[in-house]
């Protein structure tokens, strides 16, 4: 919006676990873009304002896009670690045979690095942690996300098809049995 003295009020949004990001230590960072580009900038925490997490801008066009671009250039490189929750039912597909095949592909892909910790199989979800440059880790987050809906996609037609009886008792055993085999050696791959 911008009023008779030519300034304008944008909103950057920038998520929560960010906000550190843009800020800086002891707002070093705000600061000195503060000053640089004569502008307010005001950050919100989107649970007391009815917007989402960011900053609002206030200035003139010109400084208010700088602003823009510098905060969108600052978390672009910035590193940063995603913490992605992966249903149990999907880790073996993930981490694919010999434990490498799907996110290795991902982390070459988006130049990041791909962890988990040891688990059980008792979980409900295994956190996977994504490293990387901000913009890189979103990235990769979007494909396991893609990722994960294909294969619910097909675990949801594979029941379906096995409850309207398409699919023959023979395929069951097999897929079954294949499914046995692949939880066998996740599970013997990542004993303690």
């Amino acid at each position: 919006m911008e009023d008779v003295s030519g300034y304008v009020e944008i909103f950057v949004p920038v998520s929560p676990e960010c906000m550190g990001i843009v800020i800086g230590t002891g707002g070093r960072n705000i600061k000195k873009l503060k000053q640089e580009t004569d502008t307010r900038i005001t950050s919100c925490n989107g649970h007391n304002v009815e917007r989402e997490s960011g900053f609002i801008v206030t200035g003139t066009v010109t400084n208010c896009e700088t602003v823009r671009e510098a905060i969108r250039s600052r978390l672009d490189n910035a590193t940063a670690t995603i913490k992605e929750p992966v249903p149990q039912q999907f880790v073996r597909l993930l981490i694919g045979k010999n434990g490498s095949d799907n996110f290795r592909g991902m982390e070459k892909e988006c130049s990041v690095k791909i962890t988990w910790p040891k688990f059980s199989g008792g979980e409900k979800h295994v956190i996977f942690d994504v490293k990387g440059l901000r913009s890189n880790c979103e990235r990769a987050r979007e494909m396991l996300r893609a990722n994960l809906k294909k294969w619910e996609d097909n675990e949801d037609k594979s029941v379906s098809s096995m409850a309207s009886g398409s699919q023959t008792h023979s395929q069951f055993n097999r897929d079954m049995y294949l499914y046995l085999i692949e939880e066998y050696f996740v599970q013997t791959l990542y004993k303690d």
